[in-house]
This record gives C-alpha cells, structure tokens and sequence, in this order.
C-alpha cells in the first residue's frame, strides 16, 4: 500500500505543476501521439510486407524502414518526456518555464539523449 500511496502523491503533484503551467501539457500530449505512432509503426509493417503477417526477409527495404521509423519515433517520445523533466525543474526551481524553455533545455542534452536511447534499446 507504501508504493501506491507514494505514486498518487507524485501523481497529484504533478498534476499541481500541471495546472500551474498548462502550456506544459503539450509535452505528455506529443509523448502520448507518438507512443502510438511507435505501435502502429510496429504491426502495419509486419501485416503489410509479410505474408500472412510474417517477415519476409527478402522484402527490400523492410528492415531499414523499420530501423529507421522506430528509431525516429522512439527519439521523439525521449525528446518530449525530456522538454516536460526541464520544464518541470524549472517551475520546481521557482522559475516559470515556456514550451521554448523546455525545448532548449532538451536540445541542449541532445547527445545524451542519443547515447541514452542507443545504449538502452541498441547496444
């Protein structure tokens, strides 16, 4: 009952920054848009291209455009967790943040952003 109690206080508080800046709410929005971009690029590809829904290693092409569209999306729900984290330092710091704030903050750890998707899902 510990960890339940401990996530709906998170939850609630970070409802409170939420509501303090809503501006910040296009961040979980593009995360959530893209989540299902992730999913949706995971299983058309694998009904389309295979017969029957398999694989089909001779497909050209099939493989790269996988690779790429996962990579790319996977990226960009990192890059939008990752403007909301800023924000959210931000307005605990006391500061009031803008969508601009966050996304200059996550452009700037760009390289960590890469290094942390390529050693967690590609290494």
């Amino acid at each position: 009952m510990g960890k339940f109690s401990k996530t709906w206080t998170l939850i609630q508080a970070s409802w409170e920054v939420l509501k303090k800046d809503k501006e910040m709410v296009i961040f979980p929005l593009t995360g959530t848009v893209f989540w299902f971009l992730f999913i949706i690029g995971l299983t058309v590809p694998f009904a389309v291209w295979g017969p029957d829904g398999a694989v089909n290693e001779d497909t050209p092409g099939f493989y790269g455009y996988l690779f790429l569209f996962l990579f790319t999306t996977y990226f960009l729900m990192t890059l939008s967790n990752a403007t909301l984290i800023a924000c959210a330092i931000k307005r605990m710091a006391g500061g009031d943040p803008t969508v601009g704030d966050g996304f200059r903050a996550a452009f700037s750890r760009l390289h960590a952003t890469c290094s942390l998707i390529n050693s967690v899902h590609f290494a």
